[in-house]
């Protein structure tokens, strides 16, 4: 997608229209806020290209996904202490029968 180009995808609008999160615009970095469980992001026009947009939406609704009522995975930093799954894992979707 060219730089300055804005086109709606509409497989990433629907994503994150059907996930149910709070997505606000108006602030200058995007962040997924746990305490009133909402998703931030600079507006639009902030962005080179709306692919670059809907990277980081996406980006930002996994971190929502990880909230006690849905996921309930840690929010914080990843740390070099934090176990990390094993070479041989692989997503459910992943595995070859």
């Amino acid at each position: 997608m060219e730089p300055g180009s804005w086109e709606p995808l509409e497989v990433a609008e629907r994503i994150l229209r059907e996930s149910g999160a709070t997505v606000q615009h108006g602030v200058s970095k995007a962040f997924y806020a746990p305490g009133p469980d909402l998703i931030q992001l600079p507006p639009a026009a902030a962005f080179d290209c709306s692919g670059d947009y809907y990277a980081t939406a996406l980006h930002e609704l996994t971190h929502w996904t990880g909230h006690p009522s849905r996921c309930d995975r840690p929010l914080g930093a990843v740390t070099a202490s934090m176990p990390m799954p094993s070479r041989s894992w692989s997503p459910r979707w992943d595995r070859r029968s």
